[in-house]
C-alpha cells in the first residue's frame, strides 16, 4: 500500500498550499493530514480482515462436507481471532492527537505509530495471500497446517498491534 501521507499531499488544492505556506497553521494542517491517513489506513485494515474473515466462512460448507465437524473448530477459532482484532483495530485509540487534546503525540512518535500500522498492512497482505490456496489444499492435514498457520499470524498482528497500543498509552 502507498504512503497515504504522501498521497494526501500530493492532492492539495491552491487553497490548502498557501495554508501550509503559513508557519501557524502548517503544523495544525500536517496534524489534521495524519488524522486523515490514520483513518484512512484503519478503514483499509478493518476492510482486509472483514474479506479474510468472509472468505473463511465461504469456504466452511465445503470444508465441513469434504473434513467433517474436526476442522470446523479450526475454521471457528481463526474467524473469532480475526473477528476480534478487527473490533480492536476498528475501536483502538487513534494515532495522533487533535489540536485541543492535552496530550500531544509529537512527529517523530507518529511516524513511529504509522510505521507501526505499515508493518500491520504488510502481515495483513501477506495473510491475504496465504488462505488463498486453503480451498485447494489436498488433504485434512494440510489444511489444518495452514490454518493453524494463518492462526500464528494472526496471532502475531494482534501482538504487533498491541505494542501500537502501548506504545501510546506510554505518550499518555
Amino acid at each position: 500500500m502507498d504512503d497515504i501521507r504522501k498521497t494526501s499531499e500530493n492532492g492539495r488544492n491552491f487553497f490548502e498550499k498557501i495554508l501550509y505556506s503559513l508557519p501557524l497553521f502548517k503544523g495544525y494542517l500536517e496534524k489534521e493530514n495524519r488524522r486523515e491517513s490514520d483513518r484512512i489506513l484503519r478503514e483499509y485494515i478493518v476492510q482486509n480482515l472483514f474479506s479474510l474473515k468472509e472468505k473463511l466462512i465461504s469456504i466452511s460448507n465445503p470444508f465441513l462436507k469434504k473434513y467433517g465437524l474436526e476442522i470446523m473448530n479450526d475454521i471457528s477459532n481463526l474467524t473469532n481471532e480475526i473477528e476480534a482484532l478487527k473490533n480492536k483495530i476498528e475501536f483502538a485509540p487513534h494515532g495522533y492527537s487533535g489540536f485541543f487534546d492535552t496530550v500531544k503525540i509529537n512527529t517523530p512518535q507518529l511516524d513511529y505509530v504509522y510505521q507501526l500500522d505499515s508493518e500491520i498492512v504488510n502481515l495483513i497482505s501477506d495473510l491475504l495471500k496465504k488462505i488463498d490456496p486453503l480451498d485447494s489444499m489436498p488433504d485434512k492435514e494440510s489444511t489444518e497446517t495452514l490454518l493453524k498457520n494463518i492462526l500464528l499470524d494472526v496471532k502475531n498482528i494482534v501482538s504487533k498491534f498491541d505494542e501500537r497500543n502501548n506504545f501510546l498509552k506510554g505518550i499518555r
